[in-house]
């Protein structure tokens, strides 16, 4: 049985680019390298729940044993295309990643490249 430390773990890095949307009365947050969304009443709030979502998929998936966004597909395409024509925003943030991890997994993940579009 492998014994998982610190030290048999190499550092996962993540950074993803996300699409933030109007969406009727709320704001969708929307990875594209990875299929996961969230949803707020303001951009902020949108952006927050993204973090919680992303930061739990990968709680879940280490839980489970798993790599973190094992099997975790692209967006679909039409968010990559509404992507490239959407006003970028000069955020640049990285994700708490809470005390939920197992202690051997050194995970940081930013959200490097921020649009908002139509």
């Amino acid at each position: 049985m492998t014994v998982l430390n610190a030290s048999t773990i190499a550092p996962i890095n993540f950074v993803v680019s996300v699409l933030l949307r109007r969406e009727n009365e709320m704001w969708a947050a929307q990875c594209l390298e990875y299929d996961l969304a969230a949803q707020g009443q303001t951009i902020s709030e949108a952006k927050e729940a993204f973090e919680k979502t992303f930061v739990g998929q990968i709680i879940v998936d280490i839980k489970s044993g798993k790599q973190p966004l094992e099997g975790v597909q692209q967006a679909p395409r039409e968010y990559w295309d509404k992507f490239k024509t959407a006003e970028r925003l000069m955020d640049r943030k990285p994700f708490y990643m809470g005390e939920d991890l197992p202690p051997a997994y050194m995970i940081r993940a930013v959200a490097d490249d921020l649009r908002i579009g139509a």
